[in-house]
């Protein structure tokens, strides 16, 4: 579970998005059917691939997706030393305890 401090924080953080420095660097791939290899109850999809082709010589490009969450929780803010505390969601037979709150996953 989080705190209400983390909880707070995080709702903030919907309602005020970081802007994101990097944004002209980034390609929009949304036109690409994108594939998750995870299991049907995950709720933190945070990596996935995509085929895009053929191209005009004929290949095809593999693009790998991977979540940046640094890109929106600001370095050293309570939530970002409570998921460098966790490492990652881990996910148990009984559940999952998840990095950050479910509303930000």
């Amino acid at each position: 579970t989080f705190s209400p401090a983390l909880l707070a924080e995080a709702d903030y953080l919907m309602e005020n998005p970081i802007e994101d420095v990097d944004v002209e660097n980034r390609r929009d791939l949304s036109h690409l059917n994108s594939y998750a290899i995870d299991d049907a109850s995950t709720k933190e999809i945070d990596d996935a691939l995509s085929v895009e082709g053929p191209l005009e010589d004929g290949n095809y490009r593999l693009w790998v997706h991977i979540a940046d969450p640094s890109r929106h929780i600001a370095l050293d803010s309570p939530l970002d030393v409570e998921a460098r505390k966790r490492t990652s969601s881990l996910y148990l037979p009984t559940g999952v305890v998840p990095m950050f709150p479910l509303n930000i996953a």
